[in-house]
C-alpha cells in the first residue's frame, strides 16, 4: 500500500529506459503567466497555510479507454476506465465551524477488510511478512464538501504510488491546498490498493502492474482536460476556480513519481514537477523545472535506484533542484506509517541499504514539515510565478535533516 515494496525487479522496464538528458544552452525558463491577483499572493512554505481545507470526492469516467480490473459495468457495453478522485481545495473561512474529517474517513471498508485486501495482495506480489494494518482515528485538516474559496487557484496533480491510494499523502496534498492550490488526485484502477468504484471495490493486482504504467499517465492528463473542461463549466462547482493558464504541477510518490515525469514529458501544460523517490526516470522535458525529492534509506528502490536519481538530476538542465532527506525510507513520503508504525523502510527501525547498520528512520512530522515547504515553495516559484518563493528556495531554513542542491541559473 502507498506504494508497495515490490523492489526493483517490477519497474525495470522503467529503470531500464536509462538515463538520459542534457545541459540547458540558455537561462532557465520564467513562469508562463504570472500571477498578480490575491489567489497567487505569497504565503510562507514553511509554515501551515492561511485558508481552510475542503476535499470532495466524485467518480469519473474517460469513455475512450476500458477499465483494467472494474467489472460492474452493465451498460450493454465495455466498461469505460473509471477514475475515483479527490480533491483538496482553499475552503471559505465559514469552513473552520465544520468538523474536521478523520484519517479513517477516506476508508470505504473496514479495518479487518483492508487487512484481508493486504494480504491477498502480498501473497499475488509473491508472499513476504504481511503487516498488522490499524487505521488510525486521527483528526486531518480537511472539511467533507465545505464551499470554495472565491477565486483562481493553481492546479496541482498528484499520482500515488504502486498499491497506493489516492489519499495516501494526506500531510501534502492538504498543506499545498491551504496554501491557495487546487489540488487533485486519482485512484488509478488496478493499480490501487483499495478503491471504491460504484459500489465495488477493486484492489491492486500484479497483473494490472504493466498496464497502469501506461495508463497512469493518461488518467493525469485526462484529469487535466476534466478540470479545465470544469472551469468554463458554469454549472459545476469548480467554475472559474482553476487557473490552467499559470501551467499545472505535477507531484507524486514512487510510481507516481515516474507518472508525474512521463506526463511531463509529453504535455506542455504542466509548468514544474516534483518526483518523490522515483523508482526509475526516463527522459525529461527541459521545459519543466524539476525538483528530485531522494529517501536516503530507501529500501524499496535501494541505492541504485537513488543513484539513478542522482545522475538524472546531474544530467538534467537547469532550472532543477536535489533534496535528499536524511535517514529517510521509501514510505517516509506518504502517510503510510500512521497505518504501519513499525513497518520499515521509513517507518520506526530498518537497516541503512548501504551498509547494514541499525537505523532509526527520521520522525514523520518533522519530515513532512521540510516536504512541504520545499514543494510548496517550488510550485509557488514556477506556478504562481511569484519572487519570495525563489528566495524561500534559496534562503531556507537550516535543517540538519535534508541535504540540498538549486541550481536556478546556468
Amino acid at each position: 500500500m502507498f506504494g508497495m515494496r515490490i523492489k526493483l525487479s517490477v519497474f525495470g522496464m522503467i529503470l531500464l529506459a536509462g538515463v538520459v538528458g542534457g545541459c540547458a544552452d540558455s537561462n532557465p525558463p520564467v513562469p508562463a503567466a504570472a500571477c498578480q491577483s490575491e489567489d497567487c499572493r505569497f504565503t510562507d512554505p514553511w509554515q501551515d497555510g492561511p485558508y481552510p481545507v475542503g476535499v470532495r470526492n466524485s467518480l469519473v469516467f474517460d469513455t475512450t479507454r476500458q477499465a483494467l480490473a472494474w467489472d460492474g459495468c452493465d451498460r450493454g457495453f465495455d466498461c469505460p476506465r473509471p477514475i475515483p478522485i479527490s480533491i483538496w481545495y482553499p475552503a471559505v473561512d465559514a469552513a473552520v465551524s465544520k468538523p474536521q474529517i478523520n484519517f479513517n474517513s477516506f476508508f470505504s471498508v473496514t479495518e479487518a477488510e483492508v487487512q484481508e485486501i493486504i494480504t491477498d495482495l502480498v501473497e499475488d506480489l509473491g508472499g513476504g511478512d504481511v503487516p498488522d494494518i490499524s487505521i488510525p482515528d486521527k483528526v486531518v485538516e480537511s472539511r467533507l464538501n465545505v464551499e470554495l474559496r472565491p477565486g483562481r487557484w493553481p492546479l496541482v496533480v498528484f499520482s500515488h504510488g504502486a498499491g497506493g491510494v489516492r489519499f495516501q499523502s494526506l500531510f501534502l496534498t492538504e498543506f499545498l491546498a491551504s496554501h491557495g492550490f487546487i489540488v487533485i488526485s486519482p485512484d488509478h484502477e488496478g493499480d490501487a490498493t483499495i478503491s471504491e468504484i460504484e459500489g465495488q471495490i477493486v484492489t491492486a493486482a500484479r497483473e494490472h502492474f504493466e498496464g497502469s504504467a501506461l495508463m497512469r499517465p493518461q488518467d493525469v492528463m485526462f484529469l487535466i482536460d476534466q478540470m479545465t473542461a470544469w472551469d468554463v463549466d458554469p454549472d459545476h462547482w469548480l467554475n472559474g476556480a482553476v487557473a490552467i493558464e499559470l501551467g499545472v504541477g505535477l507531484t507524486g510518490h514512487s510510481f507516481g513519481a515516474y507518472t508525474s515525469i512521463t506526463v511531463s514529458e509529453i504535455d506542455d501544460r504542466i509548468a514544474a514537477t516534483v518526483p518523490q523517490a522515483a523508482p526509475g526516470l526516463s527522459m525529461f522535458n527541459d521545459q519543466v523545472p524539476t525538483m528530485f525529492m531522494i529517501a536516503t534509506e530507501d529500501d524499496t528502490i535501494d541505492e541504485i535506484g537513488n543513484d539513478v536519481m542522482r545522475a538524472q538530476y546531474d544530467l538534467a538542465p537547469v532550472p532543477k533542484a536535489k533534496f535528499e532527506l536524511l535517514d529517510a525510507g521509501h514510505f517516509t513520503y506518504s502517510n503510510m506509517c500512521d497505518l504501519f508504525s513499525d513497518f520499515g523502510d521509513g517507518c520506526g527501525t530498518g537497516e541503512r541499504i548501504t551498509n547494514g547498520e541499525p537505523l532509526t528512520y527520521v520522525d514523520s512530522e518533522a519530515a513532512f514539515d521540510v516536504i512541504n515547504g520545499y514543494t510548496t515553495a517550488w510550485f509557488g516559484a514556477w506556478i504562481k510565478g511569484n519572487p519570495q518563493y525563489f528566495e524561500a528556495l534559496e534562503f531556507r531554513p537550516d535543517d540538519s535533516t535534508v541535504r540540498y542542491t538549486i541550481e536556478l541559473y546556468r
